[in-house]
C-alpha cells in the first residue's frame, strides 16, 4: 500500500524552489508563467503541470500535494519517498553519525550531546562566513544566530545513530548569473548562503 500525504503543514514545508528543482531535474521544462504566481511546465511523455512561484496561497497545501501525486506516478515511487527528496531539496544536508552505535540506539545523555556539538557545527561554519578566527564568542554575529534559527533537525536514518541537520541553501551570485532562469525559484537573499564545503562532512 502506497502512503499518501494529507498533513497541510508537512505538505507546506515543501518550498517552491524544491517543487521547481525537481520538476527540471525528473525532465519537465518551464514554460509560460500561469497567471501572477505560477509557471506552466512541460516535458516530453509528462502530464502539462502548474508549479507556483510563492507558497503565499490558501491553496498551496492542496498544490503540493496533487503535484506530489504526479511527480510519483512519473517516477513510479510512492509519495512519501517523493516528498523526502522535496522537502530537503533546497537545502544542504549534514548527516552526523555515531560510529559504535550498532543497534541503532543511542544513550539519552549521548544524545544530547550529539545535537549540541551538531550545533556548535553548524555555528562555527557559520561564524566563519563572516570573518575567520580561532574562537568565537558564543552569540556574538548576528549572522549566524539568525542561520541557526533556519536550521532544522530531520529524521534519523536507521541503522547506525545518525542525525539529519538541514541548513538554508541560497546558490552564490555568480550561479545565477550562470544560470538566470533559476533565479524566479530561488528566495532572495544572498547573504544566507550557508556552509563552506568543509562543514557538509
Amino acid at each position: 500500500m502506497q502512503a499518501t500525504i494529507h498533513d497541510r503543514e508537512a505538505l507546506k514545508a515543501v518550498s517552491p524552489a524544491a517543487l521547481a528543482a525537481y520538476a527540471r531535474s525528473a525532465g519537465w521544462q518551464r514554460g509560460e508563467t500561469y497567471r501572477v504566481h505560477s509557471h506552466v511546465y512541460a516535458g516530453p511523455d509528462r502530464p502539462e503541470i502548474i508549479v507556483p512561484r510563492t507558497d503565499h496561497l490558501g491553496d498551496y497545501a492542496t498544490v503540493v500535494s496533487r503535484l506530489i501525486e504526479v511527480f510519483a506516478q512519473v517516477a513510479d515511487q510512492d509519495e512519501l519517498t517523493i516528498y523526502r527528496s522535496l522537502v530537503t531539496g533546497d537545502r544542504d544536508v549534514v548527516r552526523i553519525r555515531v560510529a559504535d552505535s550498532d543497534d541503532g540506539s543511542l544513550g539519552l545523555n549521548e544524545g544530547v550531546d550529539l545535537v549540541s556539538g551538531a550545533r556548535d557545527l553548524i555555528r562555527s561554519a557559520a561564524c566563519s562566513l563572516s570573518k575567520t578566527q580561532p574562537v568565537y564568542r558564543a552569540g556574538a554575529i548576528q549572522e549566524a544566530r539568525e542561520l541557526l534559527e533556519q536550521v532544522r533537525l530531520g529524521q534519523t536514518h536507521q541503522g547506525s545513530f545518525v542525525i539529519t541537520v538541514l541548513t538554508p541553501v541560497v546558490p552564490p551570485p555568480l550561479q545565477l548569473e550562470l544560470y538566470p532562469e533559476l533565479s524566479d525559484d530561488i528566495l532572495r537573499g544572498d547573504e544566507d548562503r550557508g556552509m563552506p564545503p568543509s562543514s557538509a562532512k
